[in-house]
């Protein structure tokens, strides 16, 4: 804003520049990469919007519980030299010289002059350069120091209290930043770790894969050795540790034969027309003797027992296998094997290898068939928790890698929630997250799995004082394990009623923590049946909830840093850079629609007369009290900003008339008159207003800016307390 008195108002435009400075500062954070690209435009920005010489950047070495210096900025117009390189050699401790002294009381520091502070390793060579005033502020994230900004100046710099505060708080975002970036270098390498021992164990269960093939050719072999001596066979067959068996399919040979004959010649499709057929091909087959690895394979104390209840050994996995081995045979092979399932008599399931041969000579008859059941379930039990847990771990890589990047956030919440959801074999899983200080939980995010009826519409605001008991755990960070719903304790009784009403069987909830604060929880229903989940899937689960809270927490700190940048850090209101993107956006608008668009300039009246007699806490309590004032006299759709000092510019897109404008700011004027009541004083202000109009005055955005600046003042020389439009002839029509 320009003004009828520089000399006055020199002081505070200072003061604007430097806060602009530190924005830019903020807006750097936003666009860098890297903490080495940040932070020497950080110091350069600085540096150059405070009109100091030099800055410096110390990082904490905590390995070595040291401070080095890793970044220097000058002005181009010095010489520094020589003391640029005995800083790069210097090593400070905690405590020790102004990094040492900032670093080890975690608070800014601003001496005037440093010549002056002889006990400081920095005096002697500041004293050399003809360095004074020297600033320095921690980098902090939350009570961890990460570095140390130090600032020079050629000429000594009484203490400014605001400024100081502003760099302060500009440390602790860098910090944030360094920080955040780190963790993001973190998982990274977690995650190539990870794939690394995914790698690792892919190997040995090849390695596993190969030890049973040969183990499998060493019961072939076994096998073979069987046939080949008809004297040695019984012996070998009675007391071999595989179970054997001999069967007279000559029944279902027959009616094979049958089928083909009445020209069914494709077996699979005429299976899978009548299922009911393989029921009965199995039916048709004669065990002719077992041996005793079978009696103990089967649970049964005879073979008597075991025949009796052999119909009960086959599962639906079963029969398909026999369908299987049933074509293979009627297609002349000689020899079939497969892995199969069978159960015993108690019912327990069994993995094993399946080898069915046609003893030579009855390849026509089928009358003699040789089976041979090696018991695989052990090693089946193992592949499969093998498979399991690498499946999970990739499952859990994968997540990591969709938050790399929080471009997407609800997109990769949903498509973790359905991979772990399929991997675990839940019914439901969902994202719940809490709002208003804890008081509120929403469901968010949900995955269900084919025909589980959705439940995130019905889960919207809830109260967490209706979960009593699930909060209290989720706030002590419990995992909440529920295997069986039906048994919930009676401290859980209203838990137990939601749950039960839902249909829920069984559930897993694990707490989503965000930068060491409840942020959520993550749930696992089953809605089909009651169990446990594995204790390790429970472990992986647990790395899913916590990568997801630190996304969260990477999502907020990156809103803050955006929001800071685009808003005035005193009234929240958007900010000069916020406010031209708005212009703009609203001349493009009013050309496309051909409708009016007035600029509004607005500026306290003597505000720097109570910044004087008050002091400038007081002025910045006031500007609050008016910018909220100002919001309430505007629509949603209209952007009221502040663009420094005392000056507000309002945006008022798609009026019909000029007289719209006019009542605008006739409201404003009426609802500053009333007093405003600032630490105990009764403050009663005017403001002076300037309204330009697009297209009716300028077309161009910047024009548009100056012609309402000038209006404004217009609207001083008329006594203030008022609005003037940038064309008089508007006013006289108003």
């Amino acid at each position: 804003m320009k003004s009828f008195f520089p000399e006055n108002n020199s002081a505070e435009n200072k003061q604007h520049e430097r806060c602009c400075g530190i924005h830019a500062a903020m807006r750097v954070l936003a666009e860098s990469s890297t903490p080495d690209e940040a932070i020497s435009k950080i110091l350069q920005t600085i540096c150059e919007s405070l009109e100091w010489t030099l800055g410096e950047f110390w990082t904490a070495d905590s390995k070595n519980n040291v401070l080095r210096c890793t970044e220097i900025w000058h002005n181009p117009s010095v010489n520094i030299s020589e003391y640029h390189t005995l800083t790069r050699q210097i090593l400070f401790s905690p405590g020790v010289g102004l990094p040492g002294m900032v670093y080890h009381s975690k608070k800014p520091v601003w001496i005037p002059d440093i010549v002056q502070t002889t006990y400081l390793h920095h005096a002697k060579i500041a004293t050399k350069e003809g360095f004074h005033g020297t600033i320095g502020i921690p980098i902090t994230y939350e009570n961890e120091i990460l570095g140390v900004f130090i600032f020079f100046s050629h000429k000594i710099q009484p203490p400014i209290k605001e400024l100081l505060m502003i760099l302060a708080s500009t440390g602790s975002m860098v910090g944030q930043f360094i920080k955040r970036i780190r963790a993001g270098n973190a998982l990274r390498q977690a995650y190539n770790n990870l794939e690394m021992k995914i790698k690792k164990r892919t190997f040995a269960l090849v390695q596993a894969n190969k030890k049973l093939q040969v183990k499998i050719i060493e019961r072939k072999l076994a096998e073979d050795a069987l046939n080949a001596s008809e004297a040695r066979y019984r012996g070998l067959f009675e007391n071999s540790p595989v179970s054997l068996w001999e069967e007279d399919s000559s029944a279902v040979k027959t009616y094979i034969n049958h089928l083909r004959a009445a020209g069914i010649n494709d077996l699979n499709t005429y299976f899978d027309n009548y299922p009911e057929e393989i029921y009965k091909c199995v039916a048709m087959m004669k065990v002719l003797d077992v041996n005793k690895a079978t009696l103990k394979m089967y649970e049964a104390t005879s073979k008597e027992q075991l025949l009796t209840g052999l119909a009960h050994t086959f599962d639906k996995e079963s029969f398909f296998v026999f369908r299987q081995a049933l074509v293979a045979l009627s297609e002349g092979q000689t020899l079939f094997e497969a892995e199969a399932t069978t159960r015993t008599l108690r019912g327990t399931k069994n993995y094993v290898y399946l080898r069915l041969s046609i003893a030579p000579g009855y390849e026509h008859t089928w009358e003699k068939i040789f089976v041979s059941l090696t018991d695989i379930t052990a090693h089946k039990q193992t592949e499969n928790a093998l498979r399991r847990r690498i499946d999970f771990e990739k499952t859990v890589a994968s997540i990591s890698t969709k938050f790399l990047v929080i471009s997407d956030f609800n997109n990769a919440v949903f498509k973790s929630l359905a991979d772990a959801g399929q991997l675990s074999k839940a019914s439901r899983t969902y994202l719940f997250q809490i709002h208003d200080n804890g008081n509120i939980v929403n469901n968010t995010h949900e995955w269900c799995n084919e025909g589980v009826r959705p439940r995130i519409q019905l889960r919207q605001n809830l109260s967490s004082a209706t979960y009593p008991w699930l909060m209290e755990n989720l706030h002590a960070g419990n995992i909440i394990h529920i295997a069986d719903v039906s048994k919930m304790s009676s401290e859980a009784a209203a838990e137990k009623n939601e749950f039960e009403k839902e249909g829920i069987k069984s559930l897993l909830i694990l707490p989503v923590y965000a930068e060491n604060e409840l942020a959520g929880y993550v749930g696992f229903e089953n809605v089909v049946s009651i169990g446990p989940w594995h204790e390790e899937d429970i472990a992986r689960l647990r790395i899913m909830a916590e990568i997801i809270g630190n996304a969260i927490a990477r999502k907020k700190s990156e809103a803050l840093i955006t929001h800071m940048a685009y808003h005035d850090p005193l009234t929240n209101l958007p900010n000069r850079n916020l406010f031209q993107d708005r212009l703009q956006g609203a001349i493009v608008h009013a050309k496309r629609t051909g409708k009016i668009m007035a600029l509004m300039v607005i500026d306290l009246d003597n505000f720097k007369t109570i910044n004087d007699s008050l002091g400038h806490h007081a002025g910045d309590l006031l500007l609050l009290a008016v910018a909220e004032r100002l919001t309430k006299c505007v629509r949603e759709s209209d952007t009221i900003s502040r663009t420094g000092g005392d000056e507000f510019i309002l945006i008022l897109p798609e009026i019909v008339y000029p007289i719209n404008a006019a009542i605008v700011a006739n409201k404003i004027l009426d609802t500053l008159s009333n007093p405003f009541l600032v630490e105990g004083h009764e403050l009663n202000i005017t403001v002076s207003i300037g309204i330009s109009l697009y297209p009716v005055d300028t077309s161009d955005r910047d024009d548009l800016i100056k012609k309402a600046d000038i209006a404004m003042y217009l609207s001083k020389e008329h006594g203030k307390n008022t609005y003037r439009f940038y064309k008089s002839d508007m006013n006289t029509h108003v």
